[in-house]
This record gives C-alpha cells, sequence and structure tokens, in this order.
C-alpha cells in the first residue's frame, strides 16, 4: 500500500510537471503566432515580405525542436517509470523465490532431521531389546 501511495505521488507530480511544460508550451506558441501576425504586418507596410517569411520559418524551426525536445524528455520519463515499475516487480519474484527455496530447504532439513531421530529411535530400541 505505500509503494502504491509513493507511486501514485510520483505519477501525480510527474502529471504536473507535464502539465507546466504544455503550458508552456501554449505560451510560446501563443507568443509566435502574435510575432508571425506582427511581422506580416509590418512587412507589408515595409515591402519585405520575403525578409519576414524566413524570420517566421526560423521561429517556427525553434518551436518544432522546443516541440522534439519536449516529446523526447517526454518518452524517457515514461520509460523511466516503466523500468522501475519493471524492476519493482522484479524484485518482488526474486524475493518470493528466495522464500520458496527458503521454505524448501528448511522442509527439506527437518526431514532429514526426522528421519535421523527415527533411525537413532530404532537404534535404542533394538538395544533394549
Amino acid at each position: 500500500a505505500h509503494s502504491n501511495t509513493n507511486m501514485r505521488s510520483y505519477i501525480d507530480g510527474v502529471e504536473k510537471a507535464l502539465g507546466r511544460e504544455l503550458a508552456l508550451r501554449r505560451l510560446a506558441e501563443e507568443k509566435l503566432r502574435d510575432m508571425k501576425e506582427k511581422i506580416e504586418s509590418e512587412a507589408k507596410e515595409d515591402g519585405e515580405v520575403e525578409d519576414q517569411n524566413d524570420e517566421i520559418s526560423k521561429m517556427k524551426n525553434g518551436t518544432e525542436r522546443s516541440s522534439a525536445l519536449m516529446k523526447a524528455g517526454a518518452s524517457r520519463l515514461i520509460f523511466q517509470i516503466l523500468d522501475r515499475k519493471a524492476k519493482a516487480q522484479m524484485g518482488r519474484a526474486f524475493r518470493q523465490w528466495v522464500c520458496t527455496t527458503r521454505e524448501g530447504a528448511v522442509v527439506s532439513s527437518q526431514i532429514n532431521v526426522a528421519r535421523e531421530m527415527a533411525h537413532q529411535l530404532e537404534t535404542t530400541k533394538q538395544k533394549l531389546e
């Protein structure tokens, strides 16, 4: 139950971080849109539309790069979450295996002790006869 609470709080933190990143991206896209409109209006006035389109293209490439970085970061984060979960499951499976193996060894040891006691009892019984 404790590990589920920790995992849930960790996931909540990740979701909040992703939410903040998405909000920042929306803000950057709004700024890009505003700048694009401003550049287009100024370009119409100045007659330099081609130069302005190059600037817009550069900004768009920067936004696409930023988007790619965010996607890469998110995929890394998801991989780490799944990797930790797999390691935790592997750890649980290993501990269960160790417990089962230990139980088998204890039972085997008890059987050997019981056989030895039975042998000693038989030997004592033969000596008494």
